[in-house]
């Protein structure tokens, strides 16, 4: 759909950057049309698939979701993806983020993300223009596994946020702010 979306607006390449789930829609369209990509910012994101265990837990969120709403991944989800210390603005804009989801695509969601493929092979093929970000105290995406992805990408630029969890756009946006521009504009 979204590389649908690029030839409507008549854009044959381009630069995309995708956080979480967005990173492994990045890794889908990269092995559907790898020549269109330019570069990519992996936020927050791995390109591995997801453990057994890991792909049974989503399998159970996904049937509690459709028996009993998704609302009870208000109270629990925004704990897991915040470092040391969120303020509570931040717990307050997680919350509402998935209060405006539906529990028909919160269930979906789960269930894409578990039967993602490992994206492994395909990171020594990934564009020359990449950047990855991740979060020290990212309780999702271990630190050490966002990092061995950056290294596997030939090029690509790693940037920390030291104080963030999974979501460092919110925590420390100057970093990922920094990280963009150089992957819109690069040295030379």
């Amino acid at each position: 759909a979204l590389l649908a979306l690029m030839d409507r607006l008549n854009l044959p390449n381009f630069l995309a950057a995708g956080h979480s789930m967005g990173g492994y829609v990045l890794f889908a369209m990269h092995r559907l049309a790898p020549g269109r990509l330019t570069g990519t910012a992996l936020v927050s994101t791995r390109a591995t698939a997801d453990s057994e265990e890991t792909k049974k837990t989503r399998e159970a969120t996904a049937q509690r979701v459709e028996k009993e709403g998704h609302g009870f991944l208000v109270e629990t989800f925004p704990e897991k993806v915040f470092g040391a210390g969120p303020a509570p603005d931040q717990l307050e804009a997680a919350r509402s983020l998935i209060r405006t989801a539906s529990s028909a695509g919160v269930a979906a969601a789960c269930r894409a993300m578990a039967s993602r493929p490992d994206c492994s092979p395909q990171l020594g093929r990934m564009p020359g223009r990449t950047v990855v970000v991740a979060g020290r105290q990212d309780k999702l995406v271990p630190p050490a596994e966002s990092e061995a992805m950056a290294r596997a990408i030939p090029g690509a630029q790693m940037f920390w946020a030291e104080r963030s969890g999974h979501m460092p756009m919110m925590e420390e946006p100057e970093v990922v702010t920094k990280a963009l521009q150089a992957l819109v504009r690069p040295t030379a």
